[in-house]
């Protein structure tokens, strides 16, 4: 496959926040509500993106009342899928954020 980047990404640490983001990459698009679950930054075809973790971004809308199906169905449908275009922000598993942080 020529041509294909793999998204790569770093943990901005345990203070990931969305101004640490933004210093490190003023063009990415962040996930609307869901700033608990920034972990990092991410590299998608050349393109700095915001990177979240998926059980985080669930755990949010459960806090906010939803119940763990509907958290996940949402997710799913409207978040994890969408594409906004290049600086779209990736989202991992928990285990990789784990495993990075290590």
């Amino acid at each position: 496959m020529t041509g294909l980047t793999l998204p790569y990404w770093v943990p901005l640490g345990p203070d990931a926040t969305l101004d640490k983001l933004q210093a490190e990459a003023p063009e990415a698009l962040t996930a609307d509500g869901l700033d608990a679950a920034l972990v990092g930054v991410g590299l998608r075809d050349g393109n700095l993106v915001a990177c979240y973790s998926m059980e985080r971004c669930a755990q949010v809308l459960i806090d906010g009342g939803a119940s763990w199906d509907e958290a996940w169905e949402y997710l799913y449908h409207n978040t994890f899928c969408a594409y906004v275009g290049p600086h779209t922000p990736f989202f991992v598993g928990e285990e990789g954020v784990t495993n990075a942080a290590a």
